[in-house]
């Protein structure tokens, strides 16, 4: 697994601060200072593993509509060179032969780099070539700009969306 620079030693840290937390919640003897000690190490661990295991998934569903089916994709957490590639797969299983329109969800998207923007212009030159319908749904601002900069609107459409 690549790591982004800076995300390991931030992940530490917060481990680090778990355990301070945890090691000073069994000397206090109010029992109020243990349960605040306890919960600010559950709260540094939490930290700490979405650092290490960031949200790198997408989910899928589908309803009928006339032509075929409309199937959504929700995207979770960043879409760069890192995990562009599982994204654009997940993406493209979506298209089967009675896909109408496929929704690509950016509901949950915290950012887009450039070296992910790729996996998007292969699902969305596969839909095209399989005559679908392309609907980007929900992208925040951030994400649509970054759509934008790279030339994706004049492929798909956008529902739910701010302007850039």
């Amino acid at each position: 697994m690549r790591w982004r620079s800076g995300r390991l030693p931030v992940a530490g840290a917060w481990l680090l601060v778990a355990a301070v937390a945890v090691g000073a919640g069994v000397w206090p003897e109010p029992v109020w200072l243990k349960i605040v000690l306890l919960i600010a190490a559950a709260a540094a661990l939490r930290l700490a593993l979405t650092g290490i295991w960031p949200k790198m998934r997408s989910t899928q569903s589908s309803v009928p509509v006339p032509g075929g089916r409309r199937v959504r994709v929700r995207l979770y957490g960043e879409i760069d060179a890192v995990n562009a590639e599982r994204y654009a797969r997940d993406m493209k299983e979506a298209l089967g032969p009675d896909t109408a329109v496929l929704e690509i969800d950016m509901s949950r998207v915290d950012h887009v780099s450039r070296t992910g923007t790729p996996a998007l212009f292969d699902t969305v030159s596969a839909a095209r070539r399989a005559d679908v319908r392309v609907i980007v749904s929900h992208a925040s601002q951030p994400v649509r700009t970054m759509l934008h900069s790279v030339g994706l609107d004049r492929f798909v459409e956008y529902n739910g969306s701010p302007l850039p």
